[in-house]
Order: C-alpha cells, then structure tokens, then sequence
C-alpha cells in the first residue's frame, strides 16, 4: 500500500507541475496525450508576456489565390464571425476577406483563449494578467499577485481565474463584468484542475484532484458565489478530472480521463458514461445538447482505429462514428460535429452519421472550427487559412 500512495504522490506532483502551466486547462480540439505533455511541460520556462516594441501589425492580409495568408500564426479562434489569429508578434483579428480589424501586441507563450457570443478572454499561463475584450477594445484587466495557471470567462461577461498560491493547493477568483471581485476561494487540500462559473451567474463548479487515499479521485464542489463554503461536495473515485462544465439548464459536467459524469448545480452525482478503458484523443463540451468525445479503439493489422461518440446530458450514448487514423480534432456547431483524421475532415450528425462527403486538404491541418451555418469549415494551416464548404 505504501508504494502504491508514493506511486500516486509522485503521479499527482507531475500533475500539479501540469495545472500549474496551464495544459489541463485545454482549449476545445487540444490533445490529450498526457504522457506526451509531461515531457512536453516539464522544465519550461517562463517568457516575457509582452513585447515593447512589436511588428507593426495594422496593414491587411493579402488573400491568395488558395486562401488567407496568415505566415507565423499559432494559435486560430473563431470569434464573432471572425478569427483570432496569436502569433509571436501579437494578436490580432480578421474577418473572412483577411482585413485586419484590430490588433494587440500582447503575445503569450501558453495562451488562455476564449470567446463567447459577445466577450474574448486573453490571458498567458503563469503571468499574472488577464484581459477581457469585446470587439477588440479591453472591456477591463485582472491584475493577480500569483501566476495564473486557467482562467474561464461565461457568456455573462463573468471570469473565474486560478492561481497559484502560496500555502494552499490554489485559489480560484470571481470577477464581474466590470472586472470587480466578486469572490474567492483557497483551496487547502487538493490541486484545483479547472473552474467554471453558471449561465445565471450565482454559483461556481470548481473540479480538484485528490491523491490522498493512494488513488487520484476527482472532488467537484458548488458553490454560491454568497456562500464562503461549498454547499455540493462530490468525490468521483479512480478518475484524473480535466474539465467541468456548467450549461445553460444548470447541469454540469465532469470529463475524467475515463469517463463523463453528469451533475446539476443542486445535487449529486446523475451519470456516468464510461470509456471502458479507451484512451481519449480530443473533445468538445461546448454544445449545450451533446458531449463529443474521440477515442483511440487500438492499433490492428491496418493501423491505428479511432472513434467518435456522442453523449446526451442524461449519460446515453446518441451515436457513434469510426475512422482509420487518430482523430486529432473535433469542433461542434449545436448537434453537428466536424471532425479532423490528418488531412481529412469529416461532418457528422449526433447519432453518427455523415451529413457531407469526406473532404481531404491538400496541406496539414494545424487547427480547424466549424462555421456557425454547420455546412463550412475554416481550415489553418501552412500559413494559410482556407474556408470549404462541405456537401
């Protein structure tokens, strides 16, 4: 028993170097390979968040023949009909023609990038800002004395911000949307994984990683943003949380590493739908009808086999769509899903079934999004952004 616990003491310090830098807070289409990511964190160092004297950044994209050139961008968001480009230069947004419509220096070594219908959520893990934009102008700023290690923004304008504090396991922030504290939490006993503020904005779902019974488990707590302590505590036992979500009905959901648990803001546990052992690839929470999940199946005589399931918010799987190759990303659009194998992406509806023919780029996808009309896809890679529409 006491090799077991030094095993997960010493797995649970690995994942509290990880939340500290910010990977467990993903974005939607990121990997989930967490060995690969060890590796990958592990030893950075911190960077200067921004840059004094940037390129200048103000003139139009020039649209090629074959697309929006957009040379040294990392990083695509879709945003109000328009796309978030981060490069090491500085941030900066244009529509579909290519025009820029403003841009920031602001440049960010492991970027926190979030938008919503009406507000864009800017923030550096491990530096000690955030900015909240609307249209490009800075609606206002979060200062922190500790670094930032996730921050989430609701459809309320509402940012919940974690930080790494001394004494404690972490802290999680509340602020409204004229940037003023609302709330705060420290965390004594467990790494604090991920956060999320409701749609009415009264209550918080914090998600933490507990390693303390020689087993990781999974706490989710609820709190009302007038309460100082948790009025829900959950433990969910033998599972590494990555993400929870709050949606618009007031259900929450837990994505672990082998499976999806539902809540609502006022009970316990409702589901759990198991992965059965499946490695996931990537996912999508966003959608208010379904849960995306892509999972590796194996590695036969042809290869390596993936699939993508779709799961209702009561737990049942709605459908399921398989492909040869490792899936490497999924965007959703209400109940249509756009999912990326290496070159091909492929448009499905909730109950697995393809809508549109398979299309292959000519190039690597680097990043991809769904367009709003769930017909169109904006494709980035190569230094090029490309839009296709899929029949």
């Amino acid at each position: 028993m006491k090799s077991g616990k030094m095993f997960w003491t010493i797995l649970l310090c690995f994942l509290f170097i990880l939340v500290s830098m910010g990977w467990l807070m993903m974005e939607n289409n990121a990997s989930f390979d967490l060995k690969a990511k060890l590796k990958q964190w592990v030893g950075r160092t911190p960077t200067q968040a921004v840059k004094t004297n940037p390129p200048e950044m103000n003139s139009a994209n020039i649209e090629s023949p074959n697309g929006i050139k957009i040379d040294g961008t990392v990083h695509t968001t879709l945003y109000r009909d328009n796309f978030v480009l981060q490069a090491q230069e500085g941030i900066r947004c244009i529509n579909r023609n290519g025009d820029v419509l403003w841009s920031s220096n602001m440049t960010m070594q492991n970027p926190i990038i979030q938008a919503t219908a009406k507000y864009l959520l800017l923030c550096d893990r491990d530096s000690k800002e955030a900015n909240v934009q609307v249209d490009g102008k800075v609606l206002y700023t979060v200062k922190t004395e500790q670094p930032i290690t996730h921050a989430k923004i609701n459809e309320n304008g509402m940012l919940a911000v974690v930080t790494a504090e001394k004494g404690y396991k972490g802290k999680v922030s509340v602020f409204d949307n004229s940037g003023q504290q609302i709330y705060q939490w420290f965390s004594g006993d467990n790494y604090i994984i991920d956060v999320d503020v409701s749609n009415d904005s009264k209550a918080l779902a914090v998600c933490t990683a507990d390693a303390s019974k020689g087993v990781v488990a999974a706490g989710v707590l609820f709190f009302h943003l007038d309460q100082d302590k948790p009025y829900v505590t959950e433990m969910v036992d033998d599972t590494l949380p990555v993400q929870i979500k709050c949606y618009q009905d007031g259900g929450v959901v837990l994505l672990g590493d082998n499976g999806v648990y539902g809540f609502t803001l006022y009970d316990k546990k409702r589901f759990k739908y198991s992965f059965e052992g499946r490695e996931v690839l990537t996912f999508d929470m966003q959608s208010q009808a379904v849960i995306t999940v892509a999972l590796k199946e194996g590695i036969g005589a042809s290869g390596v086999s993936s699939a993508v399931e779709m799961i209702d918010r009561k737990g049942s799987k709605k459908g399921r769509f398989e492909v040869k190759g490792e899936l490497k990303q999924i965007d959703v659009q209400g109940t249509t899903i756009a999912a990326n194998c290496q070159s091909d992406i492929y448009l499905i509806n909730a109950q697995g079934k393809e809508v549109a023919k398979k299309y292959t780029w000519s190039k690597d996808v680097r990043t991809f999004a769904l367009m709003p009309n769930r017909r169109e896809v904006m494709l980035s890679g190569a230094g090029l952004i490309e839009f296709v529409s899929l029949r």
